[in-house]
C-alpha cells in the first residue's frame, strides 16, 4: 500500500486533495460512503453509475459510447473542482479500461486520494441482490463475481492506494478513519 504521501499526492495528508477517488469492486459501499461523506465533511460527490445513467438509461447506450461518456465525466469532475472549494468524492470499479484510463489521467491532474473500500464478495453479492436496479444498472450474482476477480487481478496491481476502508458491517453515522486525514469535517449546526 502507498503511503498517504504516495505517488498520486501533491497535498500533503492533513490538505483536503482536489479528488478522492473511493474505489473497489460492485457492492463494497462506495456510493453509500461518498454519500455519507458529503454530509459529514465540505466535499461534494458524484456517483459515476448515476451520472452515467442520468445520460445513457440503456446500458448498451453506454457500452457504445463509453469513451464518449468517460470523456464527459471526465470533464465533469475537471468543472467541479474548478468550482469547488472542497473535495470532490466519486466512485469506481477501474475495472472498464477507459475508467483505468480516467483514473490514472486524473492522478496526474489533480491532486487525487484513493482509497480502496473492501468487503468480503458475500456482502457485495447481498448488497447488490438488496439494492436492486433503482440507482444502478442491474447486476447478477454472477456479473458481480466476474468483475471483482477482474478488479483484484487488474485494478489493483497497477493504480497506487492512499488508504483502505473496510465495511464488511452496517456503516454508522459517523465516518472518520481513514476519511478524516483528507477532509475537514462540516460544523455541528447547534
Amino acid at each position: 500500500m502507498a503511503s498517504p504521501t504516495g505517488p498520486h499526492l501533491s497535498a500533503s495528508p492533513r490538505e483536503s486533495p482536489e479528488l478522492m477517488l473511493l474505489l473497489g469492486p460492485n457492492g463494497v459501499g462506495k456510493t453509500t460512503i461518498g454519500q455519507m461523506l458529503e454530509q459529514q465533511y465540505h466535499c461534494k460527490f458524484v456517483g459515476i453509475e448515476q451520472f452515467f445513467m442520468s445520460r445513457y438509461p440503456n446500458p448498451k447506450d453506454l457500452a457504445d459510447d463509453m469513451q464518449g461518456a468517460v470523456a464527459e465525466f471526465r470533464k465533469h469532475l475537471l468543472q467541479m473542482v474548478q468550482d469547488s472549494r472542497h473535495p470532490v468524492i466519486f466512485e469506481e470499479t477501474g475495472v472498464n479500461p477507459f475508467l483505468l484510463s480516467l483514473i490514472q489521467q486524473l492522478s496526474t491532474e489533480c491532486s487525487m486520494v484513493t482509497i480502496h473500500i473492501q468487503a468480503s464478495e458475500t456482502i457485495c453479492q447481498e448488497r447488490v441482490v438488496r439494492r436492486g436496479s433503482a440507482a444502478n444498472y442491474a447486476k447478477n450474482p454472477k456479473f458481480v463475481a466476474e468483475k471483482r476477480a477482474e478488479f483484484f487481478a487488474q485494478v489493483i496491481p497497477v493504480l497506487a492506494i492512499d488508504a483502505e476502508f473496510r465495511n464488511d458491517r452496517k456503516l454508522g453515522t459517523d465516518l472518520q478513519d481513514p476519511f478524516s486525514q483528507y477532509l475537514h469535517r462540516r460544523p455541528s449546526s447547534a
